[in-house]
């Protein structure tokens, strides 16, 4: 029965993160702005303002502000395939698969986190407890190679965001946390305007706030090109 139990939670906790990949994903085509606020163990904030259009796995983003990084652009193509450009050196620089689970521009999310996520792809999930607005699922990561021993992820039952998602080193100690503190429907979607990721080990926060959201503007996939990232 246990055995039963145990399978019967797997294929439960696969079928609901399918449909987190699905909420995540959003709507085809968008455009945003960004408000990312960095706060170290002292209080201290930067404060970074950035443009994004993204098209089905697509994103393109543009950094306005503050003047040390503005220019700055970030290019996902596909969950292989990134780009970075830094306007003092006058180069683009493709991201290593080695080098994904990097500090994205001195932030708490890593260059993975700003790409192409699709949890099913990368995880195994079980469903380990059901409340009246959530699952709890633990996710198990499919390749050695993951930064990451397990995620114990709150779904909210209605949008099928993750509420909550809490990140395990190889060590089993808890690495980072993830919150969708604020979502708002657009169209059909349910999008999160009010991220945050904390780095437990380093007690550094980044707080993300997306603005400006338009879901109907017609975004031409020739704008995701490298040529565009340099503009």
């Amino acid at each position: 029965m246990y055995i039963l139990l145990m399978f019967l939670s797997g294929i439960a906790g696969n079928t609901i993160l399918k449909n987190v990949d699905i909420a995540v994903k959003g709507p085809k085509k968008a455009y945003s702005k960004v408000k990312m606020v960095l706060i170290n163990n002292r209080g201290y904030k930067k404060i970074r303002e950035i443009e994004m259009w993204s098209s089905g796995n697509r994103r393109l983003m543009k950094f306005k502000s503050p003047k040390e990084v503005k220019g700055v652009g970030f290019l996902v193509l596909s969950d292989i395939e990134m780009y970075i450009y830094m306007p003092a050196y006058g180069k683009i620089r493709r991201i290593a698969s080695h080098t994904k689970n990097q500090s994205f521009m001195g932030s708490d999310f890593s260059y993975n986190d700003m790409g192409n996520i699709n949890y099913a792809d990368d995880y195994n999930a079980k469903l380990i407890k059901e409340g009246k607005t959530y699952y709890k699922l633990k996710l198990i990561p499919k390749q050695r190679e993951s930064q990451y021993s397990k995620v114990v992820m709150y779904v909210n039952k209605e949008t099928f965001l993750p509420d909550s998602s809490r990140f395990f080193d190889k060590k089993g100690n808890l690495y980072k946390i993830m919150k969708n503190k604020k979502v708002k429907k657009i169209g059909a979607f349910w999008i999160p305007v009010y991220i945050t990721m904390r780095n437990v080990k380093k007690n550094h926060t980044t707080v993300m706030s997306i603005y400006d959201i338009d879901i109907n503007l017609d975004i031409k996939n020739s704008l995701f090109t490298k040529r565009q990232l340099k503009r």
